[in-house]
């Protein structure tokens, strides 16, 4: 299970650059909900540290972010539940 919050985080920092890099580029562009729920707590797990951290630093700190369900919980916060495969 830890090494797959490992492969959660380093999505999830990935993910943000991309949508980072957009928002520079095009500060109109849409984010939804979660979207913008998921890159708030990315953003608040890595404490915008700035140019000086590591991407390690990074995957640790979302990775702490993940195993406390910060991220799952700022979703949810702003989409409602949501469902797996084997929740219906």
């Amino acid at each position: 299970l830890a090494n797959t919050r490992y492969v959660v985080a380093i999505e999830l920092l990935c993910a943000a650059h991309a949508l980072w890099w957009r928002l520079a580029e095009r500060p109109d562009a849409q984010v939804g909900r979660g979207s913008r729920a998921a890159l708030d707590a990315v953003e608040a797990a890595l404490g915008r540290r700035g140019p000086g951290a590591t991407p390690s630093e990074d995957i640790e700190a979302l990775a702490r972010a993940i195993r406390r369900g910060e991220i799952l919980a700022a979703v949810q916060s702003a989409t409602g539940a949501l469902e797996g495969p084997n929740d219906g």
